[in-house]
């Protein structure tokens, strides 16, 4: 898990071109964080705000749970006060815009240059339908890569099975910071392929089996790497040192879950149906 510090240093952007000096402060390089989300479908304002407060709630209770978060207090406050939401409700330009056609305003930058538009890994949006803000108990949020490409995203090896990546995904709206850290380490597209998969494919971080995919997936790609790597050896010493860690994320994970579900035989049942 991500710790506070870690998540409060990464927004930090300092210069590439110069070096910091020592008599400069440094919070003028202390960035914003957070997403462009998008109101398309225009029923009470009631249930908007509703569900930017759900989303808003689930950031500051996320940051509460993150390690050392109970120690530092200020860190997770910090990162809190620096979390921007970036809501676009319009309806002359908005209403009952397609994804396709919210997706094309951000690349665009209509209304304002959205947030992470130069920042590759976070480049996507939120985006508030019909069916998000119809549903009384907002159980769903939408996010979509701003970089989908439709033709690109067709596997040229059948062997592989079925499309999986569509370039969004549905999740819970108090799951904007689970989906904002994962972005650190992975790509979208690696995310969605690691679901169910299909358009819209729901994308729960708290899934046990998505962790152990994921799991397997690092082994593979470090393995993969290793093989790759001829020179020098230091290379290769840090591959198979980080092969050896994934296989015992993936060992420990499965333990994890053998145990977890030995002591709530509930889980068990429900994993199987």
């Amino acid at each position: 898990m991500t710790t506070i510090t870690k998540f409060l240093n990464d927004l930090y952007r300092y210069p590439e071109d110069r070096t910091v000096q020592p008599e400069e402060d440094v919070e003028q390089f202390l960035t914003h964080w957070g997403f462009t989300i998008y109101r398309t479908y225009y029923g009470p304002d009631e249930q908007w705000s509703k569900l930017l407060k759900k989303i808003t709630d689930g950031v500051e209770e996320g940051l509460t749970e993150l390690d050392e978060a109970d120690e530092k207090p200020e860190a997770a406050a910090k990162a809190r006060d620096q979390f921007r939401l970036d809501a676009r409700s319009d309806p002359t330009t908005l209403k009952n815009l397609t994804l396709e056609d919210v997706r094309q305003l951000y690349l665009d930058g209509s209304g304002g240059q959205p947030m992470n538009t130069d920042n590759r890994p976070w480049c996507l949006f939120l985006l508030a339908d019909a069916q998000v803000l119809q549903d009384p108990d907002f159980r769903l949020l939408k996010a979509a890569a701003a970089d989908y490409d439709p033709v690109a995203a067709v596997s040229k090896n059948t062997w592989s099975g079925p499309q999986r990546y569509f370039g969004w995904i549905t999740m819970q709206p108090t799951a904007v910071l689970d989906l904002y850290n994962e972005l650190g380490m992975f790509l979208f597209k690696q995310i969605v392929n690691l679901t169910s998969g299909g358009p819209g494919a729901f994308w729960d971080p708290m899934d046990d089996y998505y962790f152990l995919r994921l799991g397997l997936r690092r082994v593979e790609d470090i393995y993969q790497m290793s093989k790759s790597i001829r020179k020098p050896r230091h290379n290769i010493h840090y591959c198979q040192l980080s092969f050896v860690r994934c296989v015992f994320f993936v060992r420990w994970k499965c333990i994890y879950m053998v145990t977890a579900k030995i002591a709530h035989p509930q889980l068990l049942i429900t994993s199987l149906m």
